[in-house]
C-alpha cells in the first residue's frame, strides 16, 4: 500500500490558488469585479502568512544558501517591477489603484517562487500541479464546447456577451474600440480567457503536469498525453499555441529519456504521432459532431497558412511578416523618441508615450515594457538557469520524479517565451504565476544535482 501523501497547509492554500487562477477572470467578467478576479491572490496571501507564523520547512531560516542564478532573476523581477511601476506614479500620474494591481499581479508570485524552490516535499509539489491539471482539464472541456457552439453553430453565448461587455466596461471603450471578434459567429472561441492563446497555453502547460505528477508511466503514455494535447489545440485553433507546443513535444522526449539514445528517442515519438493523430482524427471524422469541429479547424489553419505565406503582402491576406516588420519600425521610432524608458521599461500600464498594451507582436511589448536592460539581465539569468538544468538532466542525477519536474520547469517556461513572438500570454495573470512555478520547480531541483546536495532530504521517496 502506498504512503499516505502528507500536504502542508501552505501547499494546500497554493494549490488552491492554482486551481482558481484560470478562472479569475471569468469571475471579473460574471461579476465586473477585479477583486473578485484577485481571489487566487488571497490564498497567495494566506500561504505566506502561515508559511512565516509556522517557518515551515525552515524556509526564513537565517542559514540560507548563498543566492543561486534562479533566485537572481526572481530579484532582478522584483526589483525591475517596482522601479517601472514607482516611474510610472512620478512621471506618468498612473493611479494608486492601478498600481496596487500591478503590484498584486507581478510582484506577488514572487511567493511562489521562495516556496516552492524552498520545498523539500514531493507530496506539496504534486498537490500544486493536480490543481492545475483539474482547472486545465475543466478549461479544455469549455473551451471545446464553446469553439463547436461559437465556431460551428455561430450561436453567441451568454459569457462572451458578457466579456464584450466587460472589456468596454474595463478600458472605457465604446463598440469601435473594442476587438468584436469575441461576439464574431463562426469565429474562434476564446475560452474562459480573454484570448485563446491564453486558453491553450493553460491546456499546454496541464498537459506537461499531467507528465510530471505521473511521471512513472510508460514513456509512451506521456508522450500520448501530449499527442491528444496537440488534438485539443488543433479543434480549439489557438496557431500560436499549437505551433509552440508542436516544436516543445520532441525535446520533451528527449528530456525524459535524460538525453539517451536521441535519434531513438525522436523515431519512437515520431511513429506514435504518425499512429495516434491520424486514428484520433479519422474516429472524429465518423462522429458528426466533432466532424464539424475538423471542418473548422481546417479552414482556420489554411487561413493562418495564407497569413504566413503571404510575404510580399500582395494578396488579399493578412501579412504576418508586414505586421511583425511594421511593429519592428515601430518600436525602432518609439527607442528613438524615448530611450531612457526603451531601456529601462515604460511599465505595465499604457501610457500616452508608449507601446500599445495587448499589440500583435508581444515580443516588442514585452522589451517595452520592463525595458532593453532588464530583459538582457532576465535573458542572461535564465539562460545559465537552463543550461544548469539541462545538465543535471544530462547527467542523470536524478530519478524520474526529478527529471519530470525539471522537464516541466524548461518547456513550461520556455513555451511562455516563445509565445511571445506573437501574442502576450506572459502578463496573463494565469501564465504570470505559472513562470514562477516553473522557475521554483527548476530551482528546487538544481540542489539535488549540485555536489553539496546530493546527500539531502529531496529524493523521490520522499
Amino acid at each position: 500500500m502506498p504512503p499516505r501523501a502528507r500536504i502542508s497547509f501552505s501547499a494546500t492554500l497554493l494549490s488552491l490558488a492554482f486551481l482558481l487562477f484560470p478562472f479569475s477572470f471569468a469571475l471579473q467578467v460574471t461579476f465586473r469585479s477585479e477583486l473578485l478576479g484577485a481571489t487566487p491572490y488571497l490564498f497567495i496571501a494566506l500561504s505566506l502568512i502561515f508559511a512565516i507564523i509556522s517557518n515551515q520547512n525552515n524556509i526564513f531560516a537565517t542559514h540560507r544558501r548563498r543566492l543561486s542564478t534562479n533566485d537572481m532573476l526572481v530579484i532582478s523581477v522584483f526589483i525591475s517591477s517596482f522601479c517601472i511601476i514607482l516611474s510610472q506614479i512620478v512621471f506618468d500620474n498612473v493611479s494608486f489603484l492601478e498600481s496596487a494591481r500591478s503590484i498584486i499581479i507581478f510582484v506577488s508570485p514572487i511567493w511562489i517562487y521562495i516556496f516552492v524552490s524552498s520545498n523539500k516535499s514531493t507530496d506539496d509539489i504534486n498537490a500544486i500541479l493536480f490543481s492545475i491539471v483539474i482547472s486545465s482539464l475543466i478549461v479544455a472541456v469549455f473551451w471545446i464546447i464553446e469553439t463547436y457552439t461559437k465556431s460551428v453553430l455561430g450561436h453567441i453565448n451568454w459569457f462572451e456577451l458578457q466579456t464584450f461587455d466587460y472589456i468596454k466596461y474595463r478600458n472605457n471603450y465604446d463598440d469601435s474600440g473594442v476587438n468584436a471578434s469575441v461576439i464574431a459567429p463562426y469565429y474562434r472561441a476564446y475560452g474562459l480567457q480573454d484570448r485563446y492563446t491564453t486558453t491553450g497555453a493553460i491546456v499546454a502547460i496541464g498537459s506537461l503536469a499531467v507528465i510530471t505528477i505521473w511521471s512513472k508511466i510508460r514513456f509512451e503514455l506521456k508522450i500520448s498525453v501530449l499527442l491528444f494535447t496537440i488534438l485539443i489545440l488543433y479543434l480549439g485553433m489557438a496557431t500560436l499555441s499549437l505551433i509552440t507546443f508542436v516544436i516543445l513535444v520532441p525535446f520533451v522526449a528527449v528530456l525524459l529519456r535524460n538525453f539517451r539514445k536521441i535519434p531513438q528517442t525522436i523515431a519512437q515519438t515520431a511513429l506514435l504521432a504518425a499512429i495516434i493523430l491520424p486514428a484520433a482524427l479519422l474516429v472524429l471524422k465518423f462522429i458528426p459532431v466533432t466532424n464539424q469541429l475538423l471542418d473548422f479547424s481546417k479552414g482556420v489553419a489554411n487561413v493562418q497558412v495564407s497569413y504566413v505565406t503571404n510575404v510580399d503582402g500582395t494578396s488579399a491576406a493578412i501579412s504576418w511578416f508586414e505586421i511583425f516588420r511594421d511593429a519592428g519600425y515601430n518600436y525602432v521610432s518609439y527607442f528613438a523618441d524615448h530611450p531612457w524608458r526603451a531601456l529601462f521599461g515604460e511599465g505595465f500600464t499604457n501610457t500616452t508615450t508608449g507601446i500599445q498594451k495587448g499589440s500583435d507582436v508581444a515580443l516588442f511589448e514585452f522589451f517595452a515594457t520592463y525595458g532593453i536592460v532588464w530583459v538582457a539581465l532576465f535573458m542572461l539569468f535564465a539562460l545559465r538557469s537552463a543550461w544548469a538544468a539541462l545538465v543535471v538532466i544530462y547527467r542523470n542525477h536524478t530519478g524520474k520524479i526529478r527529471t519530470a519536474e525539471l522537464t516541466f520547469g524548461l518547456v513550461s517556461i520556455a513555451f511562455i517565451l516563445m509565445t511571445l513572438i506573437h501574442y502576450n500570454t506572459l502578463f496573463n495573470k494565469s501564465v504570470f504565476a505559472l513562470l514562477f512555478l516553473g522557475l521554483g520547480v527548476i530551482e528546487r531541483n538544481l540542489r539535488l544535482g549540485s555536489h553539496r546536495d546530493q546527500n539531502s532530504e529531496i529524493s523521490d521517496d520522499n
